[in-house]
Parts: structure tokens; C-alpha cells; sequence
């Protein structure tokens, strides 16, 4: 992972933080990891080259390092802004998941209608595909391809979104700002799964 603080050729250097400005090197480039793994002891052992027991004790110690957390912080905005990531996009993407009419993707006849022939949102939701061929005819010169999809569970997408808008919660959240908090930590975790970028 390119550290953001190395200038690129041909682009000017962004302004550097206060918060970056405080943290050594080996600090920064924790923040790196972490903003990409949300792992703390992961993200430890490859900056500092530790065994797993001291990078697990040292990593939680880190997190709890404001100036540390306020840098993961931008770093995960700025990511967020380079993808044109935000947490109605998200949103959107779980709704459809859970949403989904498996019909949709078959003719009147059964058959799996061809990709192109599907709306967007319903190709989003194809977990993946497998396609084989196999050889036929009397004198094997006919090919028969076999295309199955493989479509995600609406329940995970609905339990996302229920999480999310907190319907599991037997009692009201108090206004102190922990419901925005909880957004906040959803939407980065979210952000940080990789979509393809015309999806």
C-alpha cells in the first residue's frame, strides 16, 4: 500500500494534517494498515515485525491513541472520496440484496436469461457463476453450455440493514451521540468492502 504521504509524479502533495504531523513513520504506517485491514494485530506485526501475542497487546494500546485513531479517520475518508463512497450507496446495495426476485433472472420458459438482458441492481446481486461445457452429438460436434448464478442470502442483507436501523435494540438510544457512532462505524466497515466501480 502506497504510503499518502509520498508525493505522486505529476500530482501535488496534499496538506499534511496535524494529526499526521505528530505520529513517527512506523505510527503513520499503522494507520495505513489498519484503515485497509480494521485489524489492530495484523496491522501491528507488519509495521513492527513482532510476534502475534506482543502485536495483539500493542495494537489494542495504539487504537486507544486519539491522535491515532483521528488519522485512521482521514484515511478512511479520503478513501471513501476517492471511491465516491457514502453510506446512502450502501444502503442502497443491501436493499437490493434483500429485495431481489429470484424470477427475474429466467425466461417464461425456465431458462436463465442471458446477462445483458438483466437490469443492473439484479446483476449486482449475482454472487457468482458458474458456466461448463460438455461435447455432444453422435459424431461430437455440438457443444452444450451449462450456466448456473449463484445469488446471496436475503436474510444476511436484511440483518445488515436491520442492524444498521437499529431494530434490534430493545430500548431507545440515549442522545449522546452513540447512534451517530454506531452509523459512523457501519458506514466505514461498509466502505470497506470492494464494489466494482460501475456497480
Amino acid at each position: 500500500m502506497p504510503d499518502p504521504r509520498v508525493k505522486a509524479k505529476g500530482k501535488p502533495a496534499k496538506p499534511v494534517t496535524k494529526a499526521e504531523k505528530e505520529l513517527s513513520d512506523k505510527e503513520h504506517r499503522f494507520c495505513v494498515e489498519y484503515s485497509v485491514s480494521d485489524n489492530a494485530t495484523r496491522s501491528y506485526q507488519r509495521v513492527y515485525k513482532c510476534a502475534y501475542d506482543t502485536a495483539k497487546a500493542a495494537g489494542c494500546l495504539l487504537l486507544q491513541n486519539t491522535t491515532i485513531r483521528q488519522r485512521i479517520d482521514e484515511l478512511k475518508s479520503d478513501r471513501n472520496k476517492r471511491l465516491a463512497v457514502d453510506a446512502d450507496d450502501i444502503i442502497r446495495k443491501f436493499k437490493i440484496l434483500s429485495e431481489y426476485d429470484a424470477a427475474d433472472f429466467y425466461d417464461d420458459d425456465g431458462r436463465l436469461k442471458p446477462l445483458s438482458e438483466l437490469d443492473p441492481d439484479l446483476r449486482y446481486v449475482i454472487g457468482g457463476i458458474d458456466v461448463s461445457e460438455s461435447i455432444t452429438g453422435d459424431e461430437g460436434d455440438g457443444i452444450s453450455r451449462l450456466m448456473k448464478i449463484k445469488l446471496p442470502s436475503k436474510q444476511d442483507a436484511l440483518t445488515a440493514l436491520a442492524k444498521h436501523l437499529m431494530l434490534f435494540e430493545p430500548k431507545a438510544r440515549e442522545e449522546d451521540g452513540s447512534e451517530a457512532e454506531e452509523a459512523r462505524r457501519f458506514s466505514e466497515a461498509m466502505a470497506s468492502t470492494q464494489t466494482s466501480p460501475d456497480n
